[in-house]
């Protein structure tokens, strides 16, 4: 019971239903059923993004990684792991690493292949950040994200023709999405 209580509040609160206030509340409700079952995974899971969401960037890795050692092929914190190593902890190597090997075993969260891009921006592969770019726009053509990076990506590279392109298609799905 302590583990759906938490995590009903932690999508309310995602769903803007409740105020982050009551993460905390989450926090020590996943955190009763974990003393009550250690091995339960999906809930140690669950507080990471709770901790992530909060930017305690310490206690999500802490979570992920004991997820990942209890369950090696978790994708989803295998994923969540690379991209607190990119973004929070500019470890790019180790992030992109962890990034593509969730994507590659099944990791189908939109954001995905647009972290994984950035991240190789980040590490100056603008070639490579155009590839996961456009990968992420042919799977998730409604996110207008994929096609402002792709634009500003060409643009980066000087190609202005591409630029104007994908900005145009950016400016169209925007105005779509609600």
């Amino acid at each position: 019971a302590h583990y759906y209580y938490g995590r009903e509040l932690w999508f309310a609160v995602n769903a803007g239903k409740l105020e982050t206030t009551f993460l905390d509340t989450a926090i020590a409700e996943i955190k009763r059923a974990l003393e009550i079952l250690p091995t339960f995974y999906h809930a140690r899971y669950d507080l990471g993004l709770i901790y992530k969401r909060k930017r305690n960037i310490p206690a999500a890795l802490d979570c992920f990684k004991k997820v990942l050692a209890q369950e090696p092929l978790h994708i989803n914190s295998t994923y969540e792991l690379g991209f607190l190593y990119s973004a929070a902890l500019n470890k790019t190597d180790s992030g992109i690493i962890l990034m593509e090997r969730a994507i590659n075993w099944g990791y189908d969260g939109d954001d995905g292949y647009l972290n994984l891009g950035i991240a190789w921006a980040i590490k100056g592969d603008l070639h490579k950040a155009l590839h996961y770019f456009l990968k992420g726009a042919e799977k998730f053509p409604s996110n207008p994200l994929y096609y402002l990076n792709i634009a500003q990506t060409y643009k980066n590279i000087g190609d202005e023709l591409n630029y104007q392109k994908y900005i145009k298609m950016y400016q169209q799905i925007s105005q779509k999405k609600p």
